[in-house]
């Protein structure tokens, strides 16, 4: 009798460039996802590499040279360096998650996401709050809402381990990403931009934008790295309930009117998952599939675009 079973596809090679502490997260994730190898990673940093070699067993190169081959890599280091790296794996035919920002214009995402195109690769973009089940959950339950009204995101927090771009790109692009995700990706009809000055950084270190969009619906986008303790809320005010979500505590509440004037509160029942597991699940079955990711390049663009507009309304 002949075995018709057809055999297990051959596990996707994966490494990390950038093994700081991002990066190893991308690692630890990676060894806990069925159907991939981890071959190597990669970081100028003797300290970085050695911390990843030691807690994952692997091989750490000082280049991208040196990896051994490979189908899929993780792009996790400075914004500044993601083009270069990003043009060199794609020209080398390999899927590539980006860490978001994609790139630090609109113009250089859209070339990143043309190569990759042209390539026939797949490229994702780590936009992570996506794949947090309360945002899913908030997804999923905008039309018991009503016709939306308003958003309002808030993302405070103390100076974090990225430097080299402000506030905006560094934080508020999360949120910036998930509005124009729940609201349908229609284009601003306006934007602006208030904020205050950190030490030693370029651009703000708080900021809070504010952004209409087709049929009067408004945006109101705080982001902060100068707070003492750490916020990240997401609230959706519809004509008939209001949806709060809570990014770290990742609960999702529906608010109604009540009797007598009273507010009726629904939590909604939502499992715990780690975003970054799941991103980078999906990262991987977008390959095996051949179907997009669900943060593709071209949605990274319109952030970035939106995140270059409120950079050049500020008032520095």
């Amino acid at each position: 009798m002949t075995d018709t079973t057809a055999p297990a596809p051959r596990p996707l090679r994966v490494a990390v460039i950038g093994c700081g502490q991002m990066g190893r997260n991308h690692l630890r994730c990676y060894a806990r996802l069925p159907g991939a190898v981890i071959v190597g990673g990669v970081d100028p940093l003797a300290a970085n590499r050695d911390a990843a070699a030691a807690a994952f067993g692997i091989p750490v190169f000082a280049q991208v040279d040196d990896l051994p081959a490979v189908d899929a890599v993780s792009i996790v280091t400075p914004s500044v360096t993601h083009v270069a790296l990003a043009e060199e794996l794609i020209g080398k035919g390999i899927h590539c998650l980006i860490e978001k920002p994609l790139a630090l214009t609109a113009a250089e995402g859209r070339r990143i996401a043309a190569l990759g195109k042209a390539r026939g690769v797949t490229l994702a973009v780590g936009h992570l709050e996506r794949f947090n089940p309360a945002v899913v959950a908030l997804k999923a339950h905008l039309p018991a809402l009503g016709p939306i009204h308003a958003v309002t995101a808030r993302r405070l927090a103390k100076a974090g381990r990225i430097t080299d771009v402000d506030v905006i790109d560094d934080l508020m692009v999360h949120d910036i990403d998930v509005v124009l995700d729940l609201l349908g990706r229609p284009a601003p009809t306006a934007a602006k931009v208030e904020g205050l000055r950190g030490a030693d950084v370029p651009g703000f270190d708080y900021a809070t934008a504010l952004v209409g969009f087709p049929g009067g619906i408004l945006a109101a986008i705080s982001a902060s790295r100068m707070t003492p303790v750490r916020i990240r809320t997401l609230e959706v005010l519809g004509a008939e309930a209001v949806a709060v979500a809570d990014y770290i505590a990742q609960t999702l509440v529906i608010r109604r009117p009540g009797e007598a004037g009273s507010v009726a509160e629904t939590p909604v029942a939502i499992e715990r998952r780690e975003p970054l597991l799941d991103e980078l699940a999906d990262f991987l079955d977008a390959i095996r599939s051949g179907r997009a990711p669900r943060v593709t390049p071209e949605q990274a663009v319109d952030t970035i675009a939106l995140a270059e507009r409120l950079k050049a309304a500020r008032d520095l």
